[in-house]
């Protein structure tokens, strides 16, 4: 059977504070609407009966600053990070930046979202200094939160800027499938240092050429992505963008998968033209599902599916 899967990469700030750093300024507005946007899209997926996975930074299921560092101090923060904070980053009026504990019981609540891991402060595991003990160690600061306030056992993993590593650690962490860096893409070209204005132009216009086709195999290890959901393009080059996403239809073959991603975040600004874009997607999609040309699965039912196939061979 052909698979279409939907991944969200829900971070809030800790997906671009190694941008903004103390500056609350900047992507102020995307970052204010993120986490209506969450709800919002959540509710849509649940309203239509869609699986999907949602790839949580695990502080967002704190409090604040207070629970935080009881689990991870500054220094074990800024080594993680990469950069030396400021200490005016965790004022308790920004913590609706980094936390978001109701939203994240509402994933964890769905019948129809995979609450996964997007680790714990979203760690970028192919930069500098972060080491393998750094990585088995926030991850499983993730998992026991996931585990002592939603009673869940994570079980997929995307990594943060999909840098891919440590993958030999993900049986000790209990993570059983992760979602791979795109055909053509890298988990250098994903670095500080690798993301290039080259490699930048080359993802975009990848994802506007309506003759590409990334959808890809899965297997029990990993489900490969194959298009970022770019939801603030302009009118002429969102129709080619969704162009692309039936082409990648039209030729997915089955054992294939065609994995769509993207950050609640991208929907925090002019919120309802986006969402209207996700059901454009949906218009194309679910009709197929409905057929029973193929299903719409998160990344652990993909998984399942993966270990069922390999089972009856």
């Amino acid at each position: 059977m052909k698979t279409v899967c939907f991944s969200f990469d829900y971070e809030l700030r800790w997906g671009v504070r190694h941008l903004h750093r103390g500056d609350f300024s900047k992507y102020k507005k995307e970052l204010d609407g993120a986490d209506a946007a969450a709800n919002l899209l959540c509710d849509y997926f649940d309203k239509n009966q869609i699986s999907s996975s949602w790839a949580t930074v695990g502080a967002l299921a704190l409090c604040g600053w207070e629970e935080f560092f009881d689990l991870c101090s500054i220094n074990e923060l800024n080594l993680r990070s990469n950069f030396i904070a400021d200490t005016s980053e965790f004022k308790k009026e920004n913590e609706r930046y980094y936390f978001s504990p109701a939203t994240v019981r509402r994933i964890a609540s769905s019948e129809f979202a995979e609450l996964a891991s997007h680790t714990f402060t979203h760690l970028f595991c192919c930069e500098p200094n972060v080491t393998e003990q750094m990585f088995i160690s926030d991850n499983s600061t993730a998992n026991n939160v996931y585990l002592s306030k939603f009673d869940h056992q994570v079980k997929s993993l995307v990594f943060p800027r999909n840098q891919e590593n440590f993958l030999h650690c993900l049986p000790e962490l209990g993570i059983k499938s992760y979602r791979a860096t795109e055909v053509g893409d890298s988990s250098e070209s994903n670095t500080l240092r690798g993301n290039t204005i080259f490699e930048k132009v080359r993802r975009v216009s990848s994802s506007i050429n309506p003759f590409f086709v990334r959808s890809s195999a899965y297997n029990s290890s990993f489900t490969r992505a194959s298009l970022f959901l770019r939801l603030n393009l302009p009118p002429f080059l969102w129709s080619l963008h969704l162009a692309r996403i039936k082409n990648e239809l039209r030729n997915l073959r089955d054992g294939e998968c065609l994995h769509i991603w993207c950050h609640p975040h991208n929907l925090g600004s002019d919120t309802g033209t986006k969402l209207r874009r996700v059901a454009e997607v949906m218009d194309i999609i679910i009709p197929c599902r409905n057929n029973g040309d193929l299903e719409i699965l998160s990344m652990n039912e993909i998984y399942q599916k993966a270990i069922d196939q390999e089972a009856s061979l």
